[in-house]
């Protein structure tokens, strides 16, 4: 089961006192006015689009004191004694290689690996998480992402949720480097590494 057709939830459903004031509120509003979304490509035929903050905080309302387990690209898992450390609201503004001006926006989580090994998050005790930081994320429209370390530091982004009455699994997708303006760079529209055409960077 998931909740890809949930409808969404506003951030102000999980209340924190002072949270969005009408400023922040008019600056959430210009900043998605510019943001934009890119859906992840694994193949230049397969699209997949990353799930959206409200969606992650509708499923651990509906599904209380529920585990919460990650799943890696590969179908591991993450040890379940894992942490979340942060959860930012990440901006990125950058220019292209084709000269034009972009932002990006999305609610960072950072995963972490202690020795407690009898740790476990479970969905009540990331809802609260979540909840310390409704005043810096100031949206639920934000598409959500994990930074995890192995044996370098890696960035995911969540692209499904599969709830049971006994777990929630959080599905992770690999982040990939790519092309935005291929119409300059002479390059198809996919995710690749490298850049080339005499108008690229």
């Amino acid at each position: 089961m998931t909740v890809c057709d949930r409808a969404p939830v506003r951030m102000d459903a999980y209340p924190v006192r002072g949270f969005c004031t009408n400023f922040a509120r008019r600056i959430n509003e210009r900043n998605l006015a510019r943001s934009y979304r890119i859906p992840l490509a694994h193949s230049p035929d397969e699209k997949i689009s990353i799930l959206k903050l409200d969606h992650l905080l509708k499923t651990l309302s509906d599904y209380p004191a529920t585990a919460v387990r990650l799943m890696m690209p590969d179908q591991t898992f993450v040890p379940d004694h894992f942490h979340i450390t942060e959860v930012g609201r990440v901006q990125k503004d950058f220019v292209d290689c084709g000269g034009t001006i972009r932002s990006q926006t999305a609610c960072v989580l950072q995963v972490w690996l202690a020795n407690d090994t009898d740790h476990r998050l479970n969905s009540d005790k990331l809802l609260q998480i979540m909840r310390l930081a409704a005043p810096v994320l100031m949206s639920s429209e934000l598409p959500v992402e994990l930074e995890y370390e192995e044996q370098t530091l890696s960035q995911y982004q969540l692209t499904e949720v599969d709830t049971s009455t006994s777990e929630i699994v959080l599905r992770l997708v690999s982040k990939h480097s790519g092309c935005l303006a291929p119409d300059r760079c002479g390059v198809k529209f996919e995710f690749v590494s490298d850049c080339e055409g005499p108008n690229c960077c």
